[in-house]
């Protein structure tokens, strides 16, 4: 049963928030002051030892005037009036300050100052922007000023670097204000370089095509072919109808003559003055016969003259009529030989004009490539001229340099006493911040009280650090009886005092030992509890209750081949429990070791022969002390506070985990567990020490898997060895 001051105390633990002082968050700092004075000792020393290890820096600066409006060179009037100057807008400066550093500024300051030949930079991946980060450019609050800086540690370089920047800044301001770049101009004379070889191949191509085809020019000579050609076609209109004439002619007089008649009366042979007047004479010869007839008869003689007159008139009439048609045939021939020469001559002309024809496809290609490149050429030489003449309008500057960098005298860096400052200040940050950090991650119980606040329960007694160390120098668990003078033999002997006192007045006939987690000192608290109680002349049988890793027939050198497992298995008679309590070589002190391990130590606990077992033995000891295993997840230490007088949990301070003493705690509150009271082990260890934990096995994050198989017992860290005289574990 719980006793009425775990009941009044549970409620006080239940409070949840406490009130916290100031004095605590000085407290964890005091703690650990050492942390925090090595913390801060070793910042310190650090930026003493950058500070004076640096190279000192000298810093240049210049001051420039920027203004959004600048001078117009080749237009007086448009002087800049800095009163009557546009305000400056939210955007200007920062722009130009972002210009300042651009890449085409830099560009052109690392070629000027050599510092692109410089290892620092000539090795650098990208020597720009090494260069940027050491310009600081700032503006002046509330105004158009800018300080361009540079700090180097040779001074002439620095005030070199920063009058580099301001020139190669002003410059480029310039170039912007025109519009275009040097880049850009010279890339327009390079195309216009290229125009003109252009221009000049395509010419090449034009007098290369004229002088291939025998030409002198292209368009004068197919003009000269086509006039040609129109002659040609108007001589043969001209003399077609004369043609068309002559033969009509020809065809008549031909059929005249098939028809048997006189071609004499032919218009084109009537129109021969010769035979017209022959014709004329041959009819007045007709008039003057036919009146001589009528007159003298058919037989006179001058009549018969007349006649031969006339027959020889028409002979006459005859030939000359036959050489008129002889020249109509003449002339028609004439007249279709020279149209067929020109129709031969208008054949080969036109054939002449196809090739010009065919020719000019070629020709205008040819031209018109060449007045293409003479346009470009052109055009790109006049807007050069232009780009001039807008560039000598840019000269005129909108950045004013108010002073310029010159040579620093003094180092502006390192300033050892803000060097040191500023270490001491992030040395103390760190120092209290590390604390702070420590005490949060620092999951273990710190002292006495927060101890007993998580059982609701007093302390039986404060144990030092448990050195385990004999008076023989020897590794020992038996300080009580080895050593009992020290301070930890009289710390057991405080707790067997306190054991007298806690049953509610009466005396503790039988209790267990045990403790959240492994490695808390139970296993020697426990041993030398049951020493302090033989000492004062008690006779106290002390029990290996831990059945899954036994060590205390170790500590006593005893042989563990039968023990509490045996008993437990005994009739009820317990017949045989004699011979497996062993005699230790201290008076009035007794062990039961655990014998063989069992494969259900919690059933055996947990059973009639358990408590039929207590109540034999109480009969013939003043005290039985049981040694359990850990019990944040073993039953075991529970089972057996069931049928004692108490419980009395070992607490290591800097190791035991809140959360596990938090479950422990639960545990006994929900099992009603007499809690005796809390050893707080560790008390005399610097509360600024380190310390760890192990976690006890898989089942959960204080599970029992890793205790059953593990080799060393839960007692303070030692060096311990086995006793000489300990005889080795049976099986």
């Amino acid at each position: 049963m719980p006793s009425p001051q775990n009941a009044s105390n549970e409620s006080a633990y239940n409070d949840e928030f406490t009130e916290i002082h100031l004095w605590d968050y000085v407290n964890i700092v005091l703690k650990r002051l050492y942390v925090a004075v090595s913390i801060f000792l070793t910042i310190v020393l650090l930026g003493a030892v950058f500070s004076w290890t640096r190279t000192p820096q000298y810093r240049a600066s210049s001051r420039i005037l920027l203004q959004k409006q600048g001078l117009n060179l080749t237009r007086m009037a448009d002087t800049l009036d800095i009163s009557s100057a546009p305000a400056r807008d939210t955007e200007f400066l920062p722009t130009q300050i972002k210009l300042i550093t651009s890449r085409p500024v830099l560009e052109e300051v690392l070629h000027k100052t050599g510092l692109d030949k410089k290892e620092a930079f000539k090795d650098a991946k990208d020597p720009i922007a090494k260069l940027a980060q050491i310009i600081d450019v700032r503006q002046i609050r509330n105004a158009l000023l800018v300080d361009v800086s540079v700090e180097r540690p040779d001074p002439q370089e620095a005030a070199d670097i920063v009058n580099s920047i301001v020139t190669s800044f002003k410059l480029t301001s310039r170039k912007r204000r025109a519009g275009i770049s040097d880049q850009s101009l010279i890339d327009l004379q390079e195309k216009a370089s290229e125009l003109l070889d252009e221009l000049d191949v395509a010419t090449l191509d034009v007098q290369t095509f004229l002088v291939t085809n025998k030409l002198t020019s292209f368009t004068q000579d197919y003009q000269m072919v086509l006039a040609r050609i129109k002659g040609l076609n108007e001589n043969l209109w001209r003399i077609e109808p004369v043609r068309l004439n002559l033969k009509a002619q020809l065809e008549a007089a031909e059929k005249a003559l098939a028809d048997g008649r006189s071609i004499a009366t032919l218009p084109s042979v009537m129109e021969s003055e010769v035979v017209n007047k022959l014709s004329l004479d041959l009819a007045n010869m007709g008039v003057q016969y036919s009146e001589l007839q009528s007159r003298l008869g058919e037989n006179h003689p001058q009549l018969q003259s007349l006649d031969s007159q006339r027959q020889a008139l028409q002979g006459q009439i005859g030939i000359f009529a036959a050489a008129a048609l002889e020249s109509v045939r003449t002339q028609l021939a004439q007249v279709e030989k020279e149209a067929q020469l020109l129709k031969g001559a208008i054949a080969l002309t036109q054939e002449e004009v196809r090739w010009f024809n065919e020719l000019q496809t070629d020709y205008e290609l040819l031209t018109r490539v060449k007045s293409t490149a003479k346009v470009n050429h052109g055009r790109i030489l006049q807007r050069i001229e232009e780009i001039k003449i807008n560039m000598l309008d840019a000269q005129g500057d909108n950045v004013f340099e108010i002073s310029e960098a010159s040579k620093p005298e003094r180092r502006s860096s390192p300033n050892h006493g803000k060097n040191l400052a500023i270490a001491g200040c992030i040395g103390l940050l760190l120092a209290i911040g590390a604390c702070f950090f420590i005490e949060y991650m620092d999951t273990s119980v710190k002292t006495m009280e927060e101890a007993c606040e998580f059982f609701g329960s007093t302390t039986l007694g404060l144990i030092p650090m448990a050195t385990r160390q004999g008076s023989s120098g020897k590794s020992s668990d038996l300080v009580t009886a080895e050593d009992p003078k020290s301070n930890l033999a009289e710390a057991f002997r405080m707790v067997r005092s306190s054991l007298m006192h806690s049953n509610n007045g009466n005396p503790v006939r039988h209790l267990v030992v045990t403790s959240s987690l492994p490695r808390e000192g139970k296993s020697i608290s426990s041993v030398n509890i049951a020493l302090s109680y033989a000492q004062a002349g008690k006779r106290v049988l002390l029990v290996d209750a831990d059945m899954r890793k036994p060590r205390m027939h170790n500590v006593f050198g005893v042989v563990n081949d039968a023990g509490l497992c045996d008993v437990l298995n005994m009739d009820e008679t317990f017949d045989g429990l004699d011979a497996c309590i062993e005699k230790t070589e201290f008076n009035n002190l007794y062990l039961l070791p655990t014998g063989p391990i069992p494969e259900n130590p919690a059933e055996l606990i947990d059973s009639v022969r358990f408590e039929q077992l207590i109540r034999q033995l109480e009969s013939t000891y003043d005290l039985i002390v049981f040694d359990s295993p850990p019990s944040a997840h073993l039953v075991d230490s529970l089972l057996i506070a069931r049928q004692v007088d108490g419980m009395a949990v070992v607490v290591r301070l800097l190791s035991t985990p809140r959360q596990a003493l938090q479950y422990l705690a639960n545990n006994l509150r929900s099992s009603n567990t007499h809690l005796l009271g809390i050893i707080v082990n560790n008390i005399d260890v610097p509360i600024n020490a380190q310390y760890g934990y192990y976690a006890y096995g898989g089942h959960g994050r204080y599970g029992a898997e890793s205790y059953y198989g593990a080799n060393q017992g839960d007692h303070p860290p030692t060096d311990k060895k086995p006793r000489p005289d300990s005889p080795p574990d049976k099986g």
